[in-house]
């Protein structure tokens, strides 16, 4: 019943025709806050102008949906968002939602994240393993939470799980489609160590100096973060060092950005990586 209950839901996502599925985000507010989201103020608005659209689902958060999509019950499926983080706790994806009050919205999916190389990595861990019960290790197996080790201080030192020994690659051998998260991960046991530099917006105003604003009064003081300790894949151990003058390689770090070797203090045996450009960019476009 569960699978065939997963494949009446996966019909209502999927466009049967084109096999792809168009889904717009109405949950910015949170993340980004209601001042730089200009039309956010007329949420009905905007959503019965999406919905005119006929897109094949929406992702929004459940209060939003309980206020507003009802008008459209049936028009579109709901993707319900049920974790978030804010302007002013950005590496903190908080889980405000559950799958049982998505479904009783009639939500056909939900949609959760997690901030990794943050202060609160391991307590998203942990929510994660809560609410999905299966994922997929990326170019290993579908896994299974099903608990956690703490030390004494509470921090989630160990993930304990199942795995399909028959899903090698992602691909379980009795066809059942997994549409959950996927967990990029490094060997810990294999992995080379590395320091991360994460160079962020000097400003945290993108016009610092405009109008009667003193530039000093807009500094960003986490304009650069150092985290060491950080493990990544082996082969860069390898990675050739930059030269001056030349243009330095850039690796994709998934889900996080590109990165390359630091042409004065990288060495051979001391990797220090420095993030040149980042996935998410929240200033304001004009």
């Amino acid at each position: 019943m569960a699978l065939l209950g997963k494949e009446v839901r996966m019909s209502r996502l999927v466009n049967p025709k084109s096999n792809k599925m168009m889904a717009i985000t109405v949950d910015h507010a949170i993340s980004r806050g209601i001042a730089p989201m200009t039309g956010i103020q007329d949420i009905q608005g905007a959503i019965d102008k999406i919905v005119a659209g006929r897109p094949d689902a929406m992702t929004m958060t459940g209060p939003i949906a309980e206020r507003c999509l009802g008008k459209h019950a049936g028009k579109v499926s709901l993707l319900c968002k049920i974790s978030s983080y804010s302007p002013v706790s950005p590496t903190q994806d908080a889980v405000f939602g559950t799958v049982d009050s998505a479904i009783a919205l009639g939500a056909d999916a939900v949609s959760m994240g997690c901030m990794t190389l943050g202060d609160f990595q391991n307590e998203q861990f942990e929510a994660i393993g809560k609410v999905a019960q299966e994922c997929r290790l990326k170019g290993a197996y579908l896994i299974r939470c099903t608990g956690c080790v703490k030390n004494e201080a509470g921090e989630v030192v160990e993930v304990l799980c199942e795995y399909d020994p028959e899903s090698k690659g992602g691909n379980p051998a009795d066809g059942r489609k997994v549409k959950g998260a996927t967990i990029h991960w490094v060997e810990a046991a294999t992995a080379a160590d590395a320091e991360v530099r994460l160079y962020d917006y000097l400003f945290t105003d993108p016009a610092p100096d405009a109008a009667d604003k003193n530039f000093l009064d807009y500094l960003n003081p986490d304009s650069l973060q150092v985290l060491t300790g950080c493990k990544v894949e082996q082969g860069l151990a390898q990675a050739a060092m930059p030269e001056k003058g030349k243009t330095a390689t850039a690796y994709q770090f998934m889900r996080q950005g590109y990165f390359c070797l630091d042409n004065q203090d990288a060495a051979p045996g001391h990797l220090v990586f420095n993030r040149s450009v980042s996935l998410k960019d929240s200033f304001k476009k004009k």
